[in-house]
């Protein structure tokens, strides 16, 4: 049984700490891996502060990693480096770890997070680095079919397909019938979500911009903070739509839920999500989504049933896209459809079996 053979040291950046990303999948994973029997422990090896702290809490998590590899090899037990890796600087950390785990007999399972990987690969010098970083693992897992396509070959030889898991409590919500369809505003209005980090090629300029090409009864709220807010400000209210846009901040707890359960459509057209944490969240809720056929994000959102993709960054297409769910039948039907995609995709029993499957690889037990 791999619960005997194996201890898994799961190294990332703090766990439900962050503003999506890793740290929002980081607690699904650990639960889906508690779920699969196998002894492991969770090693913080990064997070927000200052440098002396991040310093610090490197070196801690190095010394913790070494202790719990040679206390897995005086049980008996294999142990497996699993390690959660963004754009290029987490690549660098984790190679300490990486290096450290292969010198002292462990193995190392890879799983890719970062939008960034794709841009690495466009060029011979980004393909050369990711190619020697990948060449340490053991396994490499990516979260989709299209990361698969990306990376299979001579990029990554030992490769498998391991989601993110849907959030326990979105989980628990994906099971329940969605009761309205938002409730924000007028009867008559259709509420936009737009939830994401407000930076260069999440798409929330192009969320605004196609305010202008539908009816006034659409009002978006954006979610979120970052270094484009006072240009997204500046932009409503040149395009004359200030009376149909609600800027929130970072909105996180109770508030992120209630948003969901208050909107009617959750629109991000992104070209810069490697998964996208905030789709399957809006589709647990019933939210059809609208976002852009770009990159994983089509194996995340399928087309026309749980949401609409568009084919390019146009506002006038995003607009068109939107006006084909003005019909609230519409919006429940896709909406009804996502709750059961996520189940069946990105459930934690679903993603413990895929990464169960990935260690007995890893064992040489199948």
């Amino acid at each position: 049984m791999i619960e005997d053979d194996a201890f898994l040291i799961v190294i990332g950046t703090a766990a439900g700490t962050g503003q999506g990303g890793i740290s929002t999948a980081l607690p699904g994973y650990l639960l889906a891996i508690r779920r699969t029997g196998i002894p492991h422990q969770f090693v913080t090896s990064h997070e927000d502060g200052t440098v002396l702290h991040k310093l610090w809490l490197f070196i801690k998590a190095m010394r913790v990693v070494i202790y719990l590899i040679n206390k897995a090899k005086k049980q008996k037990k294999i142990p497996i480096l699993y390690i959660h890796v963004g754009p290029w600087l987490s690549m660098l950390r984790k190679l300490s770890f990486v290096w450290i785990g292969k010198l002292l007999g462990g193995e190392v399972l890879c799983q890719v997070h970062s939008p960034s990987i794709d841009r690495y690969l466009n060029n011979k010098l980004g393909r050369l680095a990711c190619r020697l970083f990948f060449s340490q693992m053991d396994r490499v897992l990516v979260l989709t079919e299209w990361w698969h396509h990306r990376l299979a070959g001579d990029m990554v030889k030992r490769l498998d397909i391991v989601p993110n898991p849907l959030p326990i409590l979105f989980e628990q919500i994906a099971h329940q019938i969605r009761s309205q369809s938002g409730s924000i505003g007028l009867d008559t209005s259709i509420n936009l979500l737009c939830m994401a980090r407000l930076v260069q090629g999440k798409g929330v300029d192009l969320a605004i911009q196609a305010l202008v090409h539908l009816p006034s009864e659409y009002r978006l709220t954006i979610a979120g903070e970052g270094a484009m807010r006072k240009e997204l400000e500046d932009m409503v209210s040149m395009l004359g739509v200030a009376e149909r846009v609600t800027f929130l901040g970072w909105v996180g707890g109770e508030g992120r839920l209630a948003l969901f359960e208050n909107h009617d459509v959750f629109l991000l057209p992104s070209q810069n999500d490697s998964f996208g944490m905030g789709f399957i969240e809006a589709m647990a809720f019933g939210l059809p989504v609208v976002a852009l056929n770009w990159g994983a994000i089509a194996d995340v959102v399928p087309n026309d049933k749980a949401g609409i993709l568009i084919e390019q960054p146009d506002a006038l297409l995003l607009a068109q896209a939107l006006k084909l769910l003005d019909s609230a039948e519409r919006r429940n039907e896709m909406g009804a459809y996502g709750k059961q995609w996520v189940l069946q995709q990105f459930s934690i029993d679903s993603i413990s079996v895929k990464l169960g499957n990935v260690v007995k690889k890893i064992l040489g037990a199948e």
